[in-house]
């Protein structure tokens, strides 16, 4: 097109800079003249004005206003892919640290020290085994524990085991503390059964978890038998038959909630009878003072307890078998009783005087013991414990 020639409307409306080529074209006007002569002519012309005139869908009708690259409502743009998104260098460590796997506290392997050095203790003579008497009143120390432990044990797991192991230290103590401060709740009940002709008695007492003391009745006592239960009340059987009598003294079911310091049981049995002794109990503290006694066989079972037994003075031939679990036994025999011990258990760690009991193989016995009137058969056959003669 010539330089001096007048622009057409065709070309004014193909013009951005011309005011007029903004006023969009009506529906029914008619081209200007010479228009479809330039379109044909011009190719490129053509195609602008029909880029302009008729704008493809979502895009602006007017350029100037609205850029090309700019999404429109109506378009769909997909979300960008966070995949790749690096977080600052400064974020990193955080990322890192929260990426660990969390430390907890070692809950199992306290309480395992824990509980291994009360055993330790106990062996050692420094802590007595009716500490676990009380122990069991600190059952809820271990719910304790296990809230420091979800609260502070993943973020602080030094000071939750910290705590953990004072909590237990604490308990251990104020168990201690309770056992040294003895024990005996209020007279519940009494028992009496009369001598009368009896000959010979069978004495079986079912003891859990308190204090049996088991003595003598002074000389010349009318009674058979006579029994305080204090704390907790016994289960007892009396049956005769002729010259002897059978007695049972067991834990009452309805009083488990006790505590093992409000239970005492006093027995006392009369000393011109022959008797046959059955001792069960659990984490018990158990004197058994039979030197007036006329014993001739004596069984005692426990658990985790402490048990002193001082044997008959001048009962003949008594027959003594020591079994159970975790216990400590001291056993006394007195002067001018000779005895022959047996150990039949591996895991027993035995105290034995042998000044007075040389060991002959796996067996002590005294010198001159198959004639001595006055002897104990002594076998012990029970398990992890420690067992004294002397």
């Amino acid at each position: 097109m010539d330089k001096n020639t007048t622009p057409s409307d065709g070309d004014r409306r193909d013009s951005p800079l011309d005011p007029e080529a903004r006023k969009p074209l009506g529906e029914d006007a008619a081209p200007p003249e010479g228009d479809d002569q330039d379109r044909s002519s011009d190719p490129e012309s053509d195609s602008q004005l029909g880029e302009n005139i008729a704008p493809s869908e979502g895009e602006p009708e007017d350029p100037l206003i609205a850029p090309e690259t700019e999404p429109q409502p109506d378009e769909y743009v997909e979300p960008p892919d966070d995949s790749d998104d690096r977080e600052p260098p400064e974020h990193r460590g955080d990322e890192q640290r929260n990426g660990r796997r969390r430390r907890r506290m070692p809950f199992l392997a306290i309480l395992l020290i824990v509980i291994g050095a009360v055993f330790l203790m106990h062996t050692t003579d420094v802590l007595p085994w009716s500490i676990w008497l009380e122990m069991w009143r600190f059952w809820p120390v271990l719910l304790i524990a296990i809230g420091v432990n979800l609260i502070v044990g993943s973020r602080a797991p030094i000071v939750a085991a910290v705590l953990f192991f004072a909590l237990f230290v604490g308990s251990v103590g104020a168990a201690y503390a309770m056992t040294e401060s003895g024990g005996g709740g209020h007279l519940v009940s009494t028992f009496s059964e009369s001598l009368s002709d009896v000959e010979r008695a069978d004495l079986e007492i079912s003891f859990g978890a308190g204090t049996l003391e088991l003595t003598s009745l002074p000389a010349g006592s009318p009674s058979l038998v006579e029994a305080s239960f204090f704390g907790r009340r016994a289960e007892t059987t009396v049956s005769r038959s002729g010259d002897k009598a059978d007695i049972g003294f067991a834990m009452d079911r309805w009083g488990l909630f006790h505590g093992a310091t409000d239970v005492l049981w006093e027995v006392a049995m009369s000393e011109s009878s022959r008797l046959t002794l059955d001792v069960e109990g659990g984490a018990a503290k158990m004197v058994l003072d039979l030197r007036r006694l006329q014993v001739s066989n004596l069984d005692i079972n426990v658990g985790a307890a402490e048990v002193r037994v001082v044997l008959p003075e001048a009962a003949g031939i008594v027959d003594v078998d020591l079994g159970g679990g975790a216990a400590s036994i001291n056993v006394v025999v007195p002067e001018g009783v000779a005895a022959r011990i047996v150990k039949s258990s591996g895991f027993t760690i035995v105290d034995i005087d042998t000044a007075r009991f040389p060991k002959f193989g796996d067996v002590y016995e005294s010198p001159g013991y198959a004639a001595a009137e006055n002897r104990v058969d002594l076998t012990i056959s029970i398990g992890a414990a420690q067992v004294t003669v002397r």
